[in-house]
């Protein structure tokens, strides 16, 4: 994936140019590294061109893949870990060592949202408690949602979910 001279705002010419890149160029192949970096195009003389990459934060951890992202994350990549203390009386996020745990009962599902979501399939008399229904539940309205992790949980079950928070129960921005 190449950067041409019209995306990096260069022109060697007197003419104008488009500001669309035009048709594709073959690149070389640049091998992947472990640690992801945002590339950025830097342009020295109207002959070179470098693409550099920003190297991430000091301590930085390969991301965890989705859905065990949704319960836990590396807390070396969140800059900014006092929530954890301020909410911890509401079972949002706990500090467990070098990483940061989700447990997602929250301050709604005080025995976990999977039960919570077995319990409603239950309700509804769903084949074996699945809230999907055998593909015939795919999208949930979720009114009052506060963070919205209802959602996250249900997506492990390919079911959508449409959060919408009028008020903020939490009493934090949303």
């Amino acid at each position: 994936m190449g950067i041409t001279q019209a995306q990096c705002g260069t022109n060697t010419s007197n003419e104008s140019y488009s500001t669309q890149p035009g048709p594709a160029e073959p690149q070389p192949r640049v091998p992947r590294r472990r640690v992801q970096a945002v590339a950025i195009c830097l342009v020295r003389s109207t002959k070179r061109r470098f693409n550099c990459l920003i190297p991430p934060q000091h301590g930085y951890k390969v991301p965890i893949k989705w859905p065990k992202s949704r319960d836990v994350v590396w807390k070396a990549n969140i800059p900014h870990t006092h929530l954890a203390k301020e909410k911890s009386d509401q079972n949002w996020m706990v500090e467990a060592g070098e990483k940061i745990k989700f447990p997602g009962g929250g301050t709604h599902f005080h025995h976990g949202a999977d039960k919570y979501i077995s319990n409603i399939a239950n309700i509804l008399n769903f084949k074996d408690n699945n809230i999907n229904n055998e593909g015939m539940l795919r999208i949930v309205l979720d009114v009052g949602c506060g963070v919205a992790s209802f959602g996250g949980y249900l997506l492990s079950s390919n079911v959508i979910a449409m959060s919408l928070a009028p008020n903020d129960v939490h009493q934090n921005q949303i």
